[in-house]
């Protein structure tokens, strides 16, 4: 007994150690290269061309913000172009949600609140609108009176579409396209791959653009890049080609979940610490080991869907991003067949889920694209079947693992704990406790002073948590990992879900 409780005590403190130091020397080599390329004041003038890809639904609340926070850092870089897509979904979504409505105005016309309506909108109006709801309750006069304004303010809800129409009008540049994916099933995927074709018909047209120097930006609407990211990303592809160096595949963004300081910030503590707890594995896997091949042949590495660069070349010859998944997925392929990538170092800030429901059904969709590492490699073997490593199988089981590592983290911390209580070793397993307990107390330190950190570059004010919040956060995120795998599972194996029927969920604003 004392040999497997000090057994599962050390397997937690290798795993602790050994991500911390990952995280470490992620965290130099991006701040390495921010010094480096603000020492040189780099000349960012570039001859390739630079798409930036919007794909937006339901985002009224922060059309404006949005257009014009991208427009300002790029205005003055004459190679890069705006596009915002907008799809079908959001349409069919208005129509659908008419019934939706009505239960929603029973709750409210009983008690309303910001609180409220947070859990249970559910993305049925933007969350902007909570003062016209507010407004609108107190000057009712009954609930038909009540009822009455909530349809009519929401059937005169404008689409995505038309704020970003307006948008045009008012800021006449031919760097800004507007796109509308019609398909009526349109997800973040398709609306990429929409716009892939719409731009290689437009290269049919002109040749003059070379696809080999071409990128694909990929932004969530919510995304709020660090004013330096393209300067910097024009400096370094004018940095390869001087030096007759091969471009990458992709260009990865570092994403800070608690920086994007738009109309609506989350108050929600779950959001709160899996945003801290996200940099674990941002700074500990994306970052270090684009930096370094330790890890080469060892598993497959997702990446992150807003903030990625993608060499039109490459995407055409892929045959666009995957349908199920734009990230995750799609970075298991460029690992599988062996696509390089680079990582930028300056963060990419972004809001987090503005409630639990919806970070359950973003961490669903994650978990989707997780374990679909095998459909990823047999798609690789039908399409580039001379890139396949012969090892790819153990490749997608340690991957497996190691996208489950908080999982085996915390079930190993409750091992810990059973077999101290099973025992008579009561004050030798209060002690491990203590040290595991220590450790989860330090990392998560650790990672807020990164995330502190990371804000200080785009002149963010720190995060000051509760005491009782970083109690809280401590263990919080592994066990919402453990019970969304869990959910997950279930529904793969009970409800015969599928991971296609999973990911083309949505998470609404």
């Amino acid at each position: 007994m004392v040999v497997m409780m000090i057994t599962i005590f050390s397997l937690i403190l290798i795993a602790f150690s050994y991500r911390m130091i990952c995280s470490v020397k992620g965290y130099n080599k991006l701040q390495e290269e921010i010094n480096h390329f603000n020492s040189i004041r780099a000349h960012t003038c570039s001859e390739n061309v630079l798409y930036i890809l919007l794909p937006c639904h339901k985002e009224q609340s922060i059309v404006e913000e949005t257009l014009s926070y991208f427009w300002d850092l790029v205005k003055n870089e004459s190679n890069v172009v705006l596009i915002a897509i907008t799809g079908e979904a959001e349409t069919i979504d208005k129509r659908a949600n008419i019934d939706r409505i009505h239960a929603l105005i029973d709750n409210w016309w009983a008690k309303f609140n910001q609180e409220l309506f947070y859990q249970t909108n559910n993305g049925v109006f933007p969350l902007s609108y909570y003062n016209n709801i507010e407004l609108i309750r107190l000057k009712s006069l009954s609930f038909s009176d009540f009822k009455n304004k909530i349809v009519d303010l929401y059937q005169g809800i404008p689409s995505t579409n038309q704020l970003i129409q307006q948008w045009q009008g008012e800021h006449v540049e031919d760097r800004v396209i507007l796109l509308h994916d019609c398909n009526p099933h349109s997800n973040k995927s398709s609306k990429i791959n929409y716009a892939l074709h719409f731009l290689l018909e437009r290269h049919d047209v002109n040749s003059s653009i070379n696809l080999g120097t071409t990128y694909l930006a990929v932004y969530d609407f919510d995304s709020r890049p660090h004013e330096a990211t393209f300067k910097w990303f024009n400096w370094k592809v004018n940095q390869l080609n001087l030096n007759d160096e091969a471009l990458p595949a992709v260009f990865q963004q570092i994403p800070h979940q608690l920086g994007s300081q738009i109309q609506q910030i989350s108050k929600n503590s779950l959001s709160f610490s899996t945003a801290i707890w996200h940099l674990e594995r941002t700074l500990g896997i994306e970052a270090y080991l684009l930096y370094s091949n330790i890890w080469k042949s060892k598993f497959i590495r997702g990446c992150m869907g807003a903030g990625i660069f993608i060499n039109m070349q490459q995407l055409k010859e892929m045959h666009g991003v995957p349908e199920h998944n734009d990230d995750i997925s799609f970075g298991y392929r460029l690992d599988v067949i062996g696509k390089s990538r680079c990582s930028i170092p300056f963060p990419n800030y972004s809001q987090p889920t503005p409630s639990t429901f919806n970070k359950v059904r973003q961490y669903k969709r994650i978990y989707s694209a997780v374990f679909s590492a095998g459909l990823e490699l047999e798609w690789s073997k039908k399409f580039f079947p001379k890139y396949v490593e012969k090892n790819g199988r153990m490749r997608i089981i340690s991957t497996y693992i190691n996208d489950n590592f908080h999982v085996f983290r915390f079930i190993s911390f409750l091992l810990l704990i059973i077999l101290t209580l099973c025992s008579k070793f009561y004050f030798l397993g209060a002690m491990l406790i203590s040290v595991s307990f220590l450790s989860y107390w330090l990392t998560y330190k650790s990672y807020l002073n990164f995330a502190n950190r990371l804000l200080s570059l785009g002149n963010y004010p720190p995060l000051r948590p509760s005491i009782f919040a970083r109690l809280v956060s401590v263990f919080s995120y592994d066990v919402f990992k453990v019970i969304i795998l869990t959910h997950f599972l279930c529904s793969m194996y009970i409800k015969k879900d599928t991971i296609t029927t999973i990911s083309i969920d949505k998470t609404d604003r």
